[in-house]
């Protein structure tokens, strides 16, 4: 593993045989232990260069594979994850997108690589889910794909975390147009995926507890129908789906 600096980052990907999109991944981190973790200086990169916030970014490259490291400057915007961004390689095609997981395993240890919050992956339309429990009423999806093995292989790595993991695997979530309601609000107040709607509405409830919340697909395609109120989520869980 080597670090590097941007010019050195750049010119590697430069190198790549052909053009290829980027791969985007949210892991846990340690951040207490983080930035002694790492030998060289974060480069400092504001928003007028393309993020909402300013991050810190390091870049590193291990074997044929260059990558970025990305943390929110502003703790109070960080959660609980770093971003890692890196080319996708026509080798992961075969093993599976997620497996660039085992080639990032020479990062500090503060970098919790079996404990992801979202793996960017290509398949279109996945049979096979890994979901992170929020603990509070919804499960947000971390990586889809269309074998059942290549799932199970993902788990059997996140597993193996020192701490118990709390992952599911399940189907994928219910299509529609998700959107979520305030009975007293004319209109839709939130719109998107069902785990990003209802994590609005909990987030709108503990706000305004006394204000009840419903999440429905608009579409029609999804019978699903979700109540939220001060903080509690009450709807088909992921069983159900």
């Amino acid at each position: 593993m080597q670090w590097l600096t941007f010019d050195q980052a750049r010119r590697r990907c430069e190198q790549l045989p052909h053009a290829t999109d980027l791969q985007y991944l949210s892991v846990e981190a340690d951040f207490s232990q983080l930035y002694r973790d790492i030998p060289v200086e974060p480069d400092y990169v504001p928003p007028s260069d393309g993020s909402p916030s300013p991050v810190h970014r390091w870049y590193f490259a291990i074997e044929d594979r260059v990558a970025s490291i990305e943390v929110e400057v502003d703790e109070s915007y960080r959660e609980l994850t770093v971003t890692l961004e890196t080319p996708y390689f026509d080798r992961q095609r075969q093993s599976g997108d997620w497996t660039v997981l085992r080639e990032f395993v020479g990062l500090p240890a503060s970098i919790r690589l079996r404990r992801p919050h979202q793996i960017f992956y290509r398949c279109e339309k996945p049979r096979h889910v890994l979901y992170l429990p929020s603990g509070k009423g919804w499960y947000s999806p971390v990586y889809g794909a269309v074998s059942r093995r290549e799932i199970n292989e993902l788990w059997d790595f996140v597993q193996q975390d020192p701490e118990k993991n709390p992952y599911v695997i399940g189907p994928p979530e219910p299509e529609g147009d998700w959107g979520l309601f305030v009975r007293e609000v004319q209109g839709v107040v939130a719109r998107g995926e069902l785990h990003r709607v209802l994590r609005s509405g909990y987030g709108w409830s503990m706000r305004f507890p006394t204000l009840e919340y419903k999440a429905y697909d608009v579409s029609g395609v999804s019978p699903h129908v979700y109540h939220i109120r001060n903080g509690k989520v009450d709807g088909p869980q992921l069983l159900d789906w």
